[in-house]
């Protein structure tokens, strides 16, 4: 089971951050929670700052790549999980 929680984007000079949080929803048993989360179709492996410890896939079928994990958690515990990227889609001001 999983509960997840996207909060997008904290903007930062030219990078994006995406959060999301993983929940256990069991209040007694300690459990495998899996996460995976598909980018942004425009996001490649190299504009990825940081995933953390998250791997990263790429899905043929959604021509997209994902981060995925899976956590060991304990009851209703929660983690927060941050995919910081480039931000591809700035454009310049001279563009605008």
């Amino acid at each position: 089971m999983i509960a997840a929680l996207f909060l997008i984007a904290a903007y930062a000079e030219a990078s994006i951050v995406v959060r999301a949080v993983v929940v256990n929803p069991s209040s007694v048993q300690k459990k495998r929670v899996p996460f995976k989360s598909y980018l942004p179709k425009e996001i490649k492996p190299e504009n990825i700052i940081d995933a953390g410890d998250l791997e990263m896939a790429y899905d043929p079928k959604e021509n997209a790549y994902y981060v995925f994990k899976d956590f060991e958690l304990q009851p209703k515990e929660a983690v927060t999980v941050e995919i910081e990227m480039e931000d591809v889609w700035k454009i310049a001001d001279d563009e605008i």
